[in-house]
């Protein structure tokens, strides 16, 4: 069967797609040293590490970091190379080894010179004025200058590529026999020492110069001498003119008699204009404006404009809202939050009210609060109390370290103790508390007779619902209480109508024998009595006949 090399990038198919040829181009080196494995001697050019590494004499590593190159006549040679011998490497269509044209193959090589390929090799002829570097494997320039004196007297040598060139020095020229004789500047440069007078030397020349006037540091120009360079002007500018100068005082300074410049005082000349919501401080050649608190100096320095805090700070007055006033601000605190030190602060709701959340726990949040409620309590409508949902007994006494006398039907605790004037409550039975402890004020904050309703608000218990209330009698409710009116032969006794024995209270009946009954009482007259207008036995007529008086 065939095959076919799918090669990783930077690699060629060759011998019809059966093997990968490395085409990667990266740096090679002339030395490699394989006790540190470093090299040197980078060539300028990239090449493949096939022709780096194959050519005759060119590289002994290659890549970065490098590789060292095999060594010719060893196997690994012969693997990357197809040969032996250096300078050659096999044909990828006919299998033979051919010469590696290096001339060709490698870019940069014999460069100012020329490259001549040979059989397994190449070399480099340089022409005149050129030198070998066999490290670069280039054609260098010979620096001719440094090889003695080789130019005539008074000249200097000026290397040139493959050659050089003789040039005067400086204040010389050339002769028509090829020397360098001194030339007379003074006579040949017009204008030469302008304000000066020109004195020629050998080789040079120098200014001597006119009053006014200063040589430059090699003394071949006559400078102008600047006075303004000693401050003449004092608070101005000075402008230097040939041979003098003038003074153009500064803005906020005027030319004083004396010609010199002088202060102008604008806070006292500015009719009260300047530095407006702030105060004027004049400085030598201006003012400043020195604003109050909560103004600042406009972009044009003449005035104090208002500073809006609020823009400064969008957050100043956060979570509230910042307002700008003239000169000041003020922050409006949203609920839940007080103004503390220009800031709005957080009310920890918790401490500042200790009866909030009665009957629970208060957990202070971010300008609000909540209460956290027990097991078998609800949160009322305001959030800001716990209500008390359970119902069981409520007991109408506590004597005994015991609860007893349960009404007919359940109650809450609140119903229990704060209305129904009850002692006790809930199953284990526990103990209402009374006025004035604070366990009762938590439970009835109202007072007696009166519940907290669902909404917190005080609510009117009406007692009279209960069936235990005013037992025969009747109940009439009274806001925060109620009250009992008992029928006739009835006396209240506690909160229920009992019936009065009226039997016990003296001798209702007289000549007669009483007896209690529901409501009332009736009397058996003895013989002989009967009843009279004042209900008692009377006379002796008939024999006894029971009168009942209600």
């Amino acid at each position: 069967g065939n095959y076919t090399c799918i090669c990783p990038p930077d690699y060629m198919q060759v011998n019809g797609g059966n093997n990968c040829m490395d085409m990667r181009r990266s740096l090679c080196y002339r030395n490699y040293y394989a006790d540190n494995q470093t090299c040197d001697g980078e060539l300028l050019f990239n090449m493949t590490k096939k022709m780096c590494c194959c050519s005759y004499n060119i590289g002994r590593a290659w890549n970065k970091p490098c590789e060292q190159c095999p060594i010719p006549s060893t196997d690994e040679f012969a693997t990357l190379c197809g040969s032996q011998r250096p300078g050659f490497v096999i044909d990828i269509y006919t299998g033979l080894p051919v010469d590696i044209d290096e001339c060709r193959e490698i870019p940069g090589v014999c460069e100012n010179g020329v490259c001549i390929n040979m059989v397994g090799s190449f070399r480099c002829e340089c022409p005149v004025g050129f030198f070998y570097n066999d490290k670069l494997l280039v054609c260098e320039d010979i620096d001719e200058c440094q090889n003695g004196p080789v130019c005539q007297r008074n000249a200097e040598c000026i290397n040139t590529a493959g050659s050089y060139r003789c040039d005067c020095k400086p204040g010389y020229r050339f002769t028509s026999t090829g020397q360098c004789n001194d030339r007379n500047e003074c006579q040949e440069i017009p204008n030469i020492c302008s304000h000066g007078q020109c004195i020629d030397t050998v080789g040079s020349f120098y200014c001597l110069c006119h009053t006014g006037f200063k040589t430059n540091d090699d003394q071949t120009m006559c400078l102008d001498i600047n006075e303004c360079e000693r401050d003449a002007c004092g608070n101005g500018t000075c402008r230097n003119t040939i041979g003098s100068f003038n003074c153009r005082c500064n803005h906020g300074f005027i030319l004083s008699h004396n010609n010199d410049c002088i202060d102008v005082d604008e806070c006292a000349s500015g009719n009260g204009n300047l530095c407006r919501n702030g105060q004027c401080i004049n400085t030598v050649g201006s003012f400043q404006c020195q604003c109050n608190e909560g103004y600042e100096v406009a972009p044009d320095g003449r005035t104090c404009v208002d500073i809006n805090e609020c823009l400064l700070e969008p957050r100043k007055c956060a979570p509230g809202t910042c307002q700008n006033l003239d000169g000041s601000y003020r922050c409006i605190c949203p609920p839940g939050y007080s103004l503390q030190n220009e800031k709005c602060e957080d009310i920890d709701e918790c401490v500042e009210e200790p009866e909030i959340c009665a009957l629970g726990t208060c957990s202070n949040t971010e300008g609000s609060f909540k209460c956290l409620c027990p097991e078998g309590f609800s949160l009322s409508s305001s959030g800001r109390r716990c209500q008390d949902l359970r119902m069981s007994y409520c007991y109408a006494k506590f004597e005994g370290g015991k609860c007893s006398s349960p009404k007919s039907r359940n109650h809450s605790k609140q119903e229990c103790c704060c209305a129904l004037k009850g002692e006790g409550w809930g199953d284990p039975c526990e103990l209402c508390p009374t006025e004035p402890d604070e366990a009762f004020r938590q439970i009835c904050p109202y007072g007696s007779g009166i519940i907290v309703g669902p909404d917190d608000s005080a609510v009117d218990m009406d007692e009279c619902k209960e069936p235990d209330v005013c037992k025969h009698g009747q109940c009439i409710n009274t806001d925060g209480s109620y009250r009992c009116e008992c029928p006739f032969g009835y006396i209240l006794a506690g909160n229920e109508c009992v019936d009065t024995d009226e039997c016990s209270v003296g001798n209702p009946c007289g000549n007669g024998t009483c007896k209690n009954v529901i409501g009332g009482f009736e009397c058996t007259c003895e013989e002989g009595f009967e009843p009279g207008p004042m209900m008692t036995c009377e006379g002796a007529l008939h024999t006894k006949i029971p009168t009942i008086i209600l």
